[in-house]
């Protein structure tokens, strides 16, 4: 499985995710659902594409950092209290990252 693309309000929170199912995803969408908390997505390490917009998503863990191959992070439309410091380096590797209401592209957070 390399891509899973869920919307609007179709999943419930899974306690513990199926690791060995799920190692190769590389894109995953899981927009405009009714999600709090994605820490568990930091198991995924193929991941390049994470889209968790228009959810409830209050924090983004810093362990998302540790996803290598990571390009695309958007957790814009969020409610987003503060962004960890350790996600400075992460955004500035990233080709695109959505934050709340804003873009930033590698270039603009490069200069």
């Amino acid at each position: 499985m390399r891509c899973i693309l869920l919307y609007v309000r179709v999943i419930q929170p899974e306690p513990e995710p199926n690791k060995r199912r799920l190692s190769d995803v590389q894109v995953l969408s899981l927009s405009n659902n009714r999600l709090e908390d994605i820490q568990a997505v930091t198991a995924l390490r193929a991941l390049r594409i994470l889209r968790v917009d228009r959810n409830r998503i209050t924090r983004v863990p810093a362990s998302l950092s540790s996803l290598r191959d990571l390009t695309v992070l958007d957790v814009s439309h969020n409610r987003l209290e503060a962004v960890p410091p350790a996600l400075a380096d992460l955004a500035a590797r990233l080709y695109r990252c959505a934050l709340n209401s804003a873009n930033y592209s590698k270039r603009s957070l490069s200069k």
